[in-house]
């Protein structure tokens, strides 16, 4: 049965509801009401651990090429992306481009991961306030990104820049976005997938597959753009909340710094924690009943997938908390299924070894001023801002 919606409010529209803290709600939602209708936006919410990893594993019934965001909805136009499509395209896509990020190719980065962090945190400074999104952790996954891309670091603020306007959240900005994307990567795309650089993410992915096809220059810019979402926006954004996280918690950045060991499982915490995609999208190619509630064909299902990584069910009574030792860990800030993120391997790499560096030199930071939140709805976990000072 659908429960009446003003038992349970759930205002989808609200940002403020969203930078607030949801969490209540959506334990009651879990409990209550896993499958809650919301009559001011039409959509169907999943809100439970084991139901929203089902419907990511489910592309038959669950697809993404009628968009996978809220934006995507609003705009009413869907490219052909990897993201937004599904079976047998998407496995055509994603064949072509995951030759990029293969565990060997990732694997040979780590020196270059290490070498960028250890040059970012060196030049940090004991006393000063800092901007952690943009000025501690900005700079490492858009300069890893570019060698990845095998473009010169020096179009690394420009990548910056176009993912930071990819995520406004304004459709119109977006679209100029886009365009500007367009014009500046296709030249980059075009020297890297044909010059001196062999073996870089772009010569990869442009090479013929065993049937002879390419991809499009079209379906590169907008991989290269969902590269840098990824790659920038949400590495970051999870190092940045992370170091928000640990800077009134010193037993456990205590225990990263002598246990170093124990980042590997710390990371899984903070993509758990952070969920850096806290929602997603997926339109019903067929009926389905779920708890008992009947979803009709071409209804628009919301997934929680904040709050299923914060299921008490799976993740215990202190699923709430931010804890470094959880294990196991079986979130899905990576997604799940054939939309299980590529650049996954590469994001933890990252983020251990930027915190294996950090507290090489760092054991205490403080927070002098309150962050900025992301006022997009799949990014409000995130902050735009972290006001951060290192103390020793």
């Amino acid at each position: 049965m659908l429960i009446e919606p003003d038992k349970l409010e759930l205002p989808l529209l609200d940002i403020e509801f969203f930078l607030g803290d949801p969490f209540p709600v959506y334990a009651r939602l879990r409990r209550e009401a896993p499958v809650y209708f919301s009559e001011e936006t039409g959509y169907y919410v999943v809100s439970r651990y084991e139901d929203v990893t089902n419907v990511l594993r489910n592309a038959t019934d669950f697809i993404s090429s009628r968009g996978m965001s809220r934006q995507n909805l609003e705009a009413g136009t869907v490219p052909d992306s990897l993201i937004m499509s599904d079976p047998p395209r998407h496995t055509k896509l994603r064949k072509m481009v995951s030759r990029g990020f293969t565990a060997k190719t990732v694997n040979a980065l780590q020196d270059t991961i290490r070498n960028t962090c250890r040059d970012k945190i060196a030049s940090l400074e004991v006393g000063r306030e800092y901007d952690a999104v943009y000025e501690v952790a900005g700079d490492i996954p858009a300069h890893v990104i570019s060698d990845m891309l095998g473009v010169d670091r020096k179009h690394a603020p420009s990548l910056i820049e176009i993912a930071d306007k990819a995520i406004t959240g304004d459709m119109e900005a977006v679209a100029k976005a886009t365009i500007e994307a367009t014009t500046h990567l296709v030249p980059l795309i075009q020297e890297a997938s044909t010059g001196e650089q062999a073996g870089n993410v772009i010569s990869m992915i442009m090479a013929p597959d065993e049937d002879g096809e390419r991809l499009s220059i079209e379906n590169a810019v907008q991989f290269v753009v969902l590269l840098l979402l990824g790659g920038i926006e949400t590495t970051r954004g999870t190092m940045a909340r992370a170091l928000y996280e640990l800077a009134s918690d010193h037993p456990q950045r205590a225990r990263m710094a002598d246990q170093p060991e124990i980042l590997p499982t710390a990371v899984e915490e903070m993509l758990r924690f952070v969920s850096p995609q806290a929602e997603a999208i997926r339109t019903t190619a067929n009926p389905v009943t779920l708890h008992g509630v009947e979803i009709p064909a071409e209804s628009v299902v919301l997934l929680l997938t904040a709050s299923a990584n914060f299921d008490d069910e799976v993740f215990g009574a202190d699923a709430t908390s931010f804890r470094i030792d959880r294990d196991p860990n079986p979130h899905i800030a990576f997604s799940l299924g054939h939309h299980f993120c590529l650049g996954a391997y590469l994001a933890r790499l990252e983020l251990r070894i930027f915190f294996e560096e950090l507290l090489k030199r760092f054991r205490h930071w403080e927070l002098p001023s309150e962050p900025s939140r992301h006022e997009l709805f799949e990014l409000h976990r995130m902050f735009t801002k972290v006001p951060i000072v290192f103390t020793g």
